[in-house]
């Protein structure tokens, strides 16, 4: 059970990362 919680929470943060770097749009140059 805890191993699932652990990976919402992994799913959860990088929702967030995703989401603050979409926010600010720096340096977004992809190839």
């Amino acid at each position: 059970m805890w191993e699932n919680i652990y990976i919402y929470n992994i799913y959860i943060y990088i929702y967030i990362f995703i989401f603050i770097k979409k926010k600010k749009k720096i340096h977004m140059k992809h190839p």
